[in-house]
Formats: structure tokens, sequence, C-alpha cells
């Protein structure tokens, strides 16, 4: 195992040897991790949309396809709700995930205090 600084936010990262990616608990961003011998080093990951956001954009995409510029109100009441309910499924959060946001909003607080 190897312990890494997350170089957005200094959190210590634990890298267990053939790990390939990881995304930092405080501050969000996720690396790709390249190993040479036995060095890590990380790199920003590009990250692909998940299946759940992927079909989201494509029924999007869709709906602005058939509906033209210029929906009727039923049609613009059918996206509106299709897209108050995903943001709703998005915000649903588990109490691990409760406690990393606020470990998070700790570090937003910090960093834009260290910024003034």
């Amino acid at each position: 195992m190897k312990t890494l600084p997350c170089p957005e936010c200094g959190n210590k990262l634990r890298i267990f040897e053939g790990v390939k990616s990881i995304e930092c608990r405080i501050c969000e961003k996720e690396y790709t991790i390249t190993w040479e011998n036995d060095d890590a080093s990380l790199s920003p990951l590009v990250r692909e949309l998940n299946p759940a956001e992927k079909e989201f954009q494509r029924l999007l995409s869709d709906f602005s396809k058939s509906f033209k510029d210029n929906p009727t109100p039923e049609q613009q009441k059918i996206i509106e709700d299709f897209i108050t309910d995903f943001k709703r499924s998005k915000d649903e959060q588990t109490e691990t995930e409760k406690s990393e946001a606020e470990l998070r909003e700790q570090y937003l607080k910090k960093k834009s205090e260290d910024h003034e």
C-alpha cells in the first residue's frame, strides 16, 4: 500500500497495489493511478457518465428532438417532471455520504478562507 497526497486538497489517499483509479473522499476529484515498478503517480481522471446520467442525457436529447423548439404545455410538463425526479433521486444520500459532504464543506470553506 502507498499513501499519496491528493493533488487538489492534500488528503491522504491510500493506494493499494494494482488499483488503477481512486477518488478523494474530501474534494471528490478522481485520479488515474500509473504504476512504475513500486512507485505510483496520479493524474486527473477523465470521467465517463454513469449509466443513469447517460440515460438522462439520451432521453433529454430525444425529448428535444421530438418536441422541437416549441413543446406543447403537456410535453413541457413531462420534461420538467423528468428533470425534477432525476434531481430528487440524485440528491438522496446515505449517512456516510452526508458526513463526507460535511468534510467537503469544511475543506471548501478552508480553501476559500485561504484565498482571502
